[in-house]
């Protein structure tokens, strides 16, 4: 079993350091959004749950196409999604992400971790969007 477990640690570190930090930072925020909406506190995630979520996503360079994809899901899944379920709801096309006629509703901050925010912006129609900031 600690052979196991020592195995998956590598396995995560090694994963962790091929990623951005930012781009880290969203694909996390957005499967913790995702957790808190769809699951019981009984049922918390593990490091290995993000991980596979993290390991999955690397070939979407665009945390900006990963979110949209996360809050299609948010709308759409009735359960926790699963790592297809993000990906069939990512966009191909990065400028379908940025609709240029959509005026703002609200804008607001939110802490985040330490030194760290959510901003969110909500635009008409009740599409939003978050990204951390410093």
């Amino acid at each position: 079993m600690e052979k196991l477990e020592a195995n998956v640690s590598t396995v995560k570190n090694a994963l962790s350091r091929q990623l951005s930090a930012r781009w880290r930072e969203v694909v996390v925020l957005c499967v913790t959004k995702c957790a808190l909406h769809f699951r019981a506190k009984d049922d918390p995630l593990t490091d290995l749950d993000f991980e596979i979520f993290l390991d999955g996503l690397r070939d979407i360079p665009d945390e900006d196409r990963i979110a949209q994809g996360f809050d299609a899901c948010l709308k759409q899944c009735e359960f926790m999604p699963r790592l297809r379920d993000v990906r069939d709801r990512v966009p191909d096309n990065p400028a379908a992400i940025h609709e240029p006629d959509l005026k703002v509703v609200k804008e607001w901050d939110e802490p985040y971790g330490r030194n760290m925010q959510v901003h969110y912006i909500e635009y008409e129609g009740g599409y939003r969007q978050a990204r951390i900031v410093r």
